[in-house]
């Protein structure tokens, strides 16, 4: 029996996602609605959230920046999904199809959230107050911070796809195809690698 993955995605979704993320930032304490698995959040409804919890009327440039940065995020989780979906469905039995697609999607859920919480929601405050952020005992560019957690959120997605498919793989020895996509992604995190430290050696 094959899994059919639109039958428990609502069920995971609803057991495991929250409605409205709270976070503590400074002196502030922040709300963002996670509202969709794929879309993250609604813009509008994240500025109204937070115009609200800061007292400041966000300008058209800095929406458009958030608006820019969500859309990349989304497309991490659409890519995400679909690779993670194209393996969980080469394994042989429903329940071990069932066991990774729930854990995928509840990973996946978790470190996006998180980078929204500890990384998005710090950019937007630091853009607002026009200061670096404090980050292990020095100041660091707000926009240099946020493309080094970026680059390791990539990473830590492509490492799950490398674990995801080695889980496949033990059940597939002689699969050349799988052996190639694990190359493939160990290259890629090799890449990210060498960004995050060309961006920790830039002034």
């Amino acid at each position: 029996m094959l899994l059919n993955f639109l039958d428990y995605y609502d069920a995971i979704v609803e057991k495991y996602m929250q409605k409205v993320v709270k976070i503590n930032y400074n002196k502030y304490q922040f709300k963002w609605p996670y509202e969709d698995y794929f879309r993250i959040f609604n813009l509008p409804n994240l500025i109204t959230f937070l115009e609200r919890e800061l007292n400041y009327k966000f300008g058209n440039l800095l929406i458009e920046e958030i608006e820019n940065k969500l859309e990349t995020i989304r497309k991490l989780v659409k890519e995400g999904y679909d690779f993670s979906v194209r393996i969980i469905y080469e394994f042989n039995n429903f329940e071990d199809q069932l066991k990774q697609y729930k854990e995928y999607l509840i990973f996946s859920y978790s470190k996006i959230k998180n980078f929204i919480s500890l990384v998005l929601i710090k950019w937007i405050f630091h853009n607002i107050i026009h200061e670096d952020v404090y980050i292990n005992g020095q100041n660091l560019d707000i926009d240099k911070y946020y493309d080094l957690e970026l680059l390791k959120l990539k990473n830590n997605l492509i490492l799950n796809k490398i674990k995801l498919t080695k889980i496949l793989l033990k059940t597939n020895i002689i699969d050349s195809e799988l052996n190639r996509i694990i190359i493939e992604k160990n290259q890629e995190v090799s890449i990210n690698n060498k960004a995050v430290q060309v961006l920790k050696e830039t002034k």
